[in-house]
């Protein structure tokens, strides 16, 4: 995410015609991206000098994290939390499963996902200090809602309240051209 060319949409796409899927959402991202993960990146990861590393985490946090819709927000708490990501992505690998992030969405499909993948991957976060919460794990093909999408065996639609929405608005902006309201 925060990637020119990459969406929600393009996301959800990596996980068509997948068996199994298992999807989490990390609890309060933004507000859990601490000051002191900021400055830990800026110091050891990119290697800035301790004032720089301070300055850094001051400039990209408000209230002593991350802020929500903040443009650099989401790039900024991919890379603080890339270790977890990794090792995320090294524990889905040895699985033979796809794994994605988009900002605190985390996905894994693939053929077969059991209960102790899972709360592996639970474990992995929460040693971090993140929580996880909003878990849904979807078996043998059926739909699944990826990132606010429904993917449908290698078809992509939209949930039936974005539907709903639409139509809604659509219904709203044609009374005003009609004069209806």
């Amino acid at each position: 995410s925060g990637i020119k060319g990459r969406s929600y949409v393009s996301n959800a796409r990596s996980h068509t015609m997948s068996h199994d899927c298992f999807c989490l959402d990390i609890e309060k991202f933004f507000p859990s991206t601490i000051r002191g993960h900021g400055y830990d990146f800026s110091k050891n990861k990119a290697q800035c000098e301790a004032d720089v590393a301070t300055n850094m985490a001051n400039l990209c946090t408000v209230d002593e994290h991350l802020p929500t819709g903040s443009p650099p927000s989401t790039l900024i708490s991919y890379f603080i939390h890339s270790k977890t990501f990794d090792q995320l992505d090294r524990l889905a690998r040895q699985h033979n499963l796809t794994m994605t992030v988009y900002v605190d969405d985390v996905v894994f499909s693939g053929h077969k996902i059991s209960k102790a993948f899972r709360d592996k991957a639970k474990l992995i976060i929460h040693r971090r200090g993140l929580r996880s919460h909003k878990y849904r794990f979807y078996s043998n093909n059926e739909p699944k809602e990826i990132t606010g999408v429904i993917v449908d065996g290698n078809q992509l639609r939209l949930p039936q309240r974005r539907h709903k929405n639409l139509h809604e608005q659509l219904v709203a902006l044609w009374g005003k051209i009609e004069g209806k309201e």
